[in-house]
């Protein structure tokens, strides 16, 4: 999936991310997004973490 609004510019050139206004929307977008992805997978490292020292303590005290 490219949805960047460069894929089909017709003013497209060398140099041209610099100054395009589509383009630096585009891209703080995507950042935004890489961002939430990322805070959503170290959540949910650290949910799952604590849930299995949480089951491993479980076990123990059933001894």
């Amino acid at each position: 999936m490219n949805d960047a609004p460069c894929r089909d510019c017709t003013s497209r050139e060398v140099g041209c991310h610099a100054g395009c206004e589509r383009y630096k929307a585009y891209a703080d977008g995507r950042k935004t997004a890489l961002e939430n992805r990322y805070t959503a997978c170290i959540e949910g490292t650290g949910r799952k973490r604590s849930h299995e020292r949480w089951e491993k303590f479980q076990k123990k005290a059933r001894r």
